[in-house]
């Protein structure tokens, strides 16, 4: 056999030795996980190396398509997961305590009708006095107001509200019908600070609009 031809096959079969072993070396490297393209293992796609997961925001808090202004005096609280919003009532000069004003949504369907609860807040005073009612066209909505009067029977299964009767009580209540459904406003309090909160209570239904 020539030298020439020797060369060229000792030639030919180190180039194939050396082939073989990349080949080897790039099959000893573990491949990434399954649902872990181009990541470290255990990560899923999407993720970057030392970052949390995305967060998926929750969806926005029940909105009844109607706002309003809160009366300058009033003191927000934070809102529960029954109501959309909750304020004191400050009762000025004297003795007497802060009120409360609730404010409930329950969906497009729920709550109940105006009828029911202006009777049950009626049942929610001694004797069940008869309330003082008047409705109204506010802005295209639909506004039902109560107002009464007597010994509160309070209780400890309503929130925010110490138990037994409380005499000389008022609420100011008020139903509007919403595009999305009823809201409630349901305001009660000793009767000199609910009687010194009337213009505002009015002034703040009287500011209902849709969005």
């Amino acid at each position: 056999m020539r030298p020439v031809r020797i060369h060229v096959i000792v030639l030919v079969a180190g180039m194939l030795l050396l082939g073989f072993f990349a080949w080897t070396r790039n099959q000893d490297q573990a491949a990434p996980e399954a649902g872990a393209p181009g990541g470290a293992p255990g990560e899923t796609a999407g993720e970057q190396p030392g970052m949390p997961p995305e967060v998926v925001a929750p969806p926005p808090a029940r909105d009844p398509g109607v706002t309003w202004d809160k009366p300058k005096r009033w003191l927000a609280e934070l809102a529960t997961s029954m109501r959309i919003a909750t304020y004191v009532i400050p009762s000025g000069a004297g003795p007497a305590e802060d009120g409360r004003c609730a404010v409930y949504y329950f969906g497009p369907s729920g709550g109940g009708s105006v009828e029911d609860n202006v009777q049950r807040w009626a049942s929610e005073f001694q004797g069940g006095p008869k309330p003082v009612r008047s409705a109204k066209n506010i802005h295209g909505i639909g506004v039902t107001r109560v107002e009464l009067a007597g010994t509160y029977l309070a209780h400890s299964g309503m929130s925010g509200e110490d138990s037994g009767p409380r005499p000389d009580w008022m609420l100011l209540g008020a139903i509007a019908q919403g595009p999305q459904g009823r809201i409630f406003f349901k305001c009660t309090g000793p009767k000199k600070t609910m009687a010194g909160a009337i213009r505002e209570f009015d002034g703040m239904i009287a500011s209902l609009r849709r969005k």
